[in-house]
């Protein structure tokens, strides 16, 4: 616990996690007031309708909830990137280690502190979609329907439970990424490579296989709760994305215990 919480208060001290938490909070901001500014000059019905779905509840949940996925995937990908290659450019794994510190155990509690970290970032990014939603379709004039609708917000722990844990396998791969090739940039570009690599493989492979590959299967854990909530069915992506989060996780034990650090 206290190599734990250690690097809770390292990371959360660190710019890339304040930084991150702004940037999409920024996109989001963009978008909704955006399209709030957007829908006042519309009269079209049918353009109406399509912004609707952005700004009035319960469906812009399900909408927030299928952007934030996306953009959380790269963004948690190179936050933990950023984290894991500093590791290497500022000596914080050979500190550790001269203090006595199992190589092994500060690389996971490293990694479990970002992981926790990221629910919190969730969470909070979540809560400012819905508000600024909510502020877009009042700057549009559009209704903004019922945020308080009790199926839709019975879901939403479960819903962000399902995205936390969607990012945290994107945290994984870009932090065991950029923690063994010791450099910050690689996390990200692993998870956008296997990001586009899964559309293009939509091309060839049939969707039973597709559906397990690392980026689809977390990505549609947030996105099937949202829309049917808990059931059997979630079981086995739910299996696969934890089981993909282990095995990146002790790859990147594996490589602290037998790295050379200079």
């Amino acid at each position: 616990m206290r190599l734990f919480g250690a690097s809770i208060r390292k990371i959360v001290l660190r710019p890339a996690t304040r930084i991150s938490v702004l940037v999409v909070a920024g996109i989001f901001a963009l978008m909704y007031l955006g399209v709030g500014a957007a829908a006042r000059s519309m009269t079209s019905a049918q353009e109406i309708e399509g912004v609707a779905v952005l700004v009035s509840f319960p469906d812009a949940y399900t909408t927030l909830v299928s952007i934030l996925t996306a953009i959380a995937s790269f963004t948690a990908a190179a936050w933990a990137g950023a984290i894991a290659g500093s590791e290497w450019s500022w000596n914080m794994l050979r500190v550790a280690v001269a203090r006595g510190e199992s190589r092994a155990a500060y690389t996971l509690m490293t990694l479990a502190a970002a992981c926790l970290l990221l629910l919190v970032g969730w969470t909070v990014l979540f809560a400012v979609g819905v508000a600024l939603a909510a502020v877009g379709g009042m700057i549009g004039g559009i209704a903004i329907g019922d945020p308080t609708d009790a199926d839709a917000v019975g879901r939403l722990p479960f819903v962000i439970a399902a995205g936390w844990w969607s990012g945290v396998l994107s945290a994984a791969i870009g932090f065991g990424g950029s923690f063994i090739a010791r450099s910050q940039v690689v996390g990200i570009v692993i998870v956008v490579g296997l990001y586009f690599g899964e559309q293009f493989a939509g091309l060839l492979l049939p969707p039973e296989i597709l559906q397990y590959a690392p980026i689809t299967v977390s990505s549609n854990l947030p996105i099937e709760v949202m829309g049917s909530g808990i059931s059997s069915s979630l079981l086995g992506p739910l299996g696969v994305t934890t089981a993909y989060i282990l095995i990146v996780g002790a790859v990147a034990a594996w490589y602290a215990r037998r790295a050379e650090i200079a």
